[in-house]
């Protein structure tokens, strides 16, 4: 309508104005809805026929200052700037302009449900993404040394889904990257002992382990309570720990000689406190004996008993159905060996 641009400006608002109206620009007599964020002229994207109708093929989007880079520059107008001004935007505001968009999530839903929040960039995607696709990182393994949890000896070679799998965190198909408890060990690996070192261990697996590899092993059975000794220190370990419900058992194991080795004197030297083999062996040698018979048995040797071979006395016999060499008890009187003459 004619009175919308020759109002009643002149003698105190009784006369409406016709010439000298300002006209040479469309701000001139429109209000700029964009707010001075574009520095161009309106008829560079604009059009007499509709506001609306917009010349997007002289537009420029990195004339703005959002510059449309990477995968943002293949997206379709309405994606970002709907046409319905009723209509929420990407950044939550209604109609054409957006106003926040500096960040990527102003648009974009945190796909790992904020598990980066904590960290020093607040959780800012190009730390690891770039414009030219969400998916393929840029995050690297230098950048893993100066995590919470460096890479290093075996775990460099380990996939990264191995450790961030998916349906650990409670967001749509996102992988899990944060972990609330402490890095040990056991917080990705079974324990294979089933707990048999718990309390044991100072450094955790690592007082036995490294990360070079498994098997690489800084265990010492010298600080144990059976140190390696003798002919202990050749036998192999499957020989002690042997497999209970399916695991190897460490811990909870006698140490009595007995235990593991087969009594060859069938309970002859047996007492109180059980057989104590120590007495008369020792781990260098079964055969290296440590018995003193003037001093261990009631009967001294002296004299002519002393050049005596033992088998002269200590004859095979068979007890508890095996054939051993008896060696108490024994007659000790002179007639049980010499027969009167």
């Amino acid at each position: 309508e004619c009175a919308k641009c020759h109002k009643k400006n002149l003698e105190n608002g009784t006369v409406t104005q016709f010439v000298h109206l300002e006209f040479e620009k469309c701000s001139s007599c429109h209000q700029d809805p964009h707010k001075g964020k574009f520095k161009q002229e309106c008829v560079q994207c604009h059009s007499v026929e509709s506001w609306h109708q917009v010349k997007t093929a002289a537009f420029d989007h990195n004339a703005t200052q959002f510059a449309l880079k990477g995968k943002h520059a293949s997206l379709k107008c309405e994606q970002c700037h709907p046409k319905n001004p009723k209509e929420k935007n990407p950044s939550g505001d209604l109609g054409f302009h957006i106003v926040r968009y500096k960040q990527c999530k102003d648009c974009h839903a945190d796909a790992h449900a904020r598990q980066f929040d904590g960290r020093r960039d607040l959780g800012a995607c190009n730390t690891c993404h770039t414009e030219n696709g969400f998916v393929g990182s840029t995050y690297s393994a230098l950048q893993h040394k100066a995590s919470r949890f460096p890479l290093v000896g075996a775990h460099n070679a380990v996939p990264c889904i191995k450790c961030h799998q998916d349906n650990k965190v409670q967001a749509k198909s996102t992988k899990q990257f944060h972990w609330k408890e402490d890095l040990v060990c056991t917080a990705c690996h079974q324990d294979i002992h089933k707990g048999q070192f718990n309390g044991k261990m100072t450094n955790g697996c690592e007082t036995c382990h490294s990360t070079d590899a498994w098997d690489e092993l800084k265990f010492s059975h010298d600080k144990t309570s059976f140190p390696l000794k003798g002919k202990h220190a050749d036998v192999q370990c499957a020989k002690c720990h042997k497999l209970q419900n399916g695991i190897p058992q460490y811990t909870g194991l006698a140490k009595e000689c007995n235990q593991c080795h087969e009594d060859q004197h069938v309970g002859q030297f047996a007492g109180s406190k059980g057989t104590l083999c120590e007495k008369c062996h020792s781990e260098k040698s079964w055969k290296s004996l440590l018995f003193d018979h003037n001093t261990q048995a009631k009967f001294v040797l002296t004299g002519k008993h002393e050049n005596v071979k033992c088998d002269k006395c200590h004859k095979e016999t068979i007890l508890k159905n095996k054939r051993v060499i008896k060696y108490k008890p024994l007659e000790s009187a002179c007639v049980d060996c010499h027969p009167a003459q």
